[in-house]
């Protein structure tokens, strides 16, 4: 029998990472009965998995002298693709094949070994896919996109003394795969966390990403784990410590403010902030029940800070029909947050981690909506809303008119 890495190497023509090697004796291991795998886009977890189940059906299946079954579970065409390249370089197996036919079909509808009637058969993440199966190791690939009732249908699979379960993906939504991630022991699995830092051929694009992406997508994406509780925070309180102070004072910059329409009454807030070179201060934050009624006050306040421009969210429509193109001489350029909350954000969370805005420490409630902020907060987040209107930094409209940037 060949061992499973000199055939990783035969196989794939490839020459295994340290990383790799160690998933590759996890996956083989038949005393490793239940085992999660979560790693990073790029690890080549696929073709580790789809390698593993071949390895059982051609060489193991041989050396205990007896037929294996194995069931892949996968909607991804990724693992079927590492198959149909297997087969192709590598005509010894296709030689073993009891049934020939295209290298495509051969895969995605399952195929048997002629010397040891081994079978793997494949299945999508359907119940009725999955169901009618029985086999000795279970591999369910992309676990975190497979549906809870569709892995226990699958773990009933399993028979034999043999009764392997392996769930591979990376963690990027919540369900089974990443309950089985968050408690590994207390569900009963053994867990194997991988970065595709490691990998040489991923070192350009997770540059990339580390660019665009938040920690906490960086975390799962290419650390392949879940992300901890301060990478899930959008302004990190370590960050956030830096930019609370006492008693600041106005010094004479370019004052621009932000207004955020709430669906629901006292909903509605606005920010100014002094603009000085790179740094951004906020003098005034306040909270506005019904703006058509305190349009006067707003007014006044904008004034008295000599405001030259307010940015606003077009919705809802009535209030923006309502203000019109400016505030009394202070034009209002709307920007859309369909559009632009994502960059708008993004701008906000840089200051906070470089320590280039300041807020005045009495702002307790706008302390605490950035503390708890997330991109896909739905409530409680108007604070942070009007600020990072006031801050945002785009080519404003020469004339005070009315523009909506789409």
């Amino acid at each position: 029998m060949i061992e499973i890495i000199p055939y990783f190497r035969q196989i794939t023509r490839f020459e295994p990472i340290p990383e790799q090697i160690e998933l590759e004796l996890a996956l083989t291991d038949v005393e490793i009965k239940n085992l999660a795998v979560s790693a990073g886009r790029g690890f080549s977890k696929t073709m580790c998995s789809a390698l593993s189940v071949l390895w059982f059906a051609d060489e193991y299946s041989t050396k205990i002298g007896r037929p294996l079954e194995m069931l892949l579970v996968s909607s991804q065409k990724r693992l079927y693709w590492h198959l149909n390249n297997f087969f192709r370089d590598n005509p010894h197996l296709s030689e073993n094949l009891r049934q020939k036919g295209m290298f495509q079909e051969i895969p995605v509808d399952g195929f048997e070994f002629a010397h040891n009637n081994s079978i793997v058969d494949t299945a999508l993440p359907t119940s009725k896919s999955v169901r009618s199966h029985r086999a000795d190791v279970v591999v369910i690939d992309e676990c975190a996109e497979v549906p809870r009732e569709i892995i226990k249908t699958a773990m009933g699979c399993l028979t034999g003394d043999i009764c392997k379960l392996v769930l591979i993906s990376t963690c990027h939504k919540s369900g089974f795969f990443t309950d089985v991630v968050s408690e590994p022991e207390e569900r009963g699995f053994k867990l194997l966390t991988y970065s595709s830092e490691v990998c040489s051929w991923q070192n350009e694009a997770n540059k990339r990403l580390k660019a665009t992406l938040t920690s906490a997508e960086y975390a799962i994406e290419v650390l392949g784990r879940i992300p901890t509780k301060a990478e899930r925070t959008f302004f990190p309180s370590k960050h956030l410590e830096q930019c609370f102070f006492q008693d600041l004072q106005p010094e004479g910059g370019i004052r621009e403010a932000g207004l955020d329409f709430g669906d629901v009454v006292g909903k509605n807030v606005l920010t100014i902030t002094e603009k000085l070179g790179i740094r951004r201060k906020v003098l005034f934050q306040q909270k506005y029940p019904i703006i058509e009624e305190r349009m006067k006050d707003v007014q006044e306040v904008l004034e008295r800070f000599n405001v030259v421009v307010v940015k606003a969210d077009p919705k809802p429509t009535e209030y923006k029909d309502f203000i019109g193109d400016k505030i009394g001489s202070i034009p209002v350029t709307y920007v859309d947050p369909q559009y632009h909350k994502k960059a708008m954000l993004g701008q906000l969370q840089r200051h906070v981690q470089r320590h280039t805005i300041s807020i005045d420490i009495k702002e307790v409630e706008l302390r605490k909506q950035l503390e708890r902020y997330h991109l896909h907060k739905r409530s409680g987040d108007d604070r942070v809303d009007s600020l990072a209107f006031s801050i945002y930094e785009f080519k404003f409209p020469t004339k005070p008119e009315v523009r909506v940037f789409l």
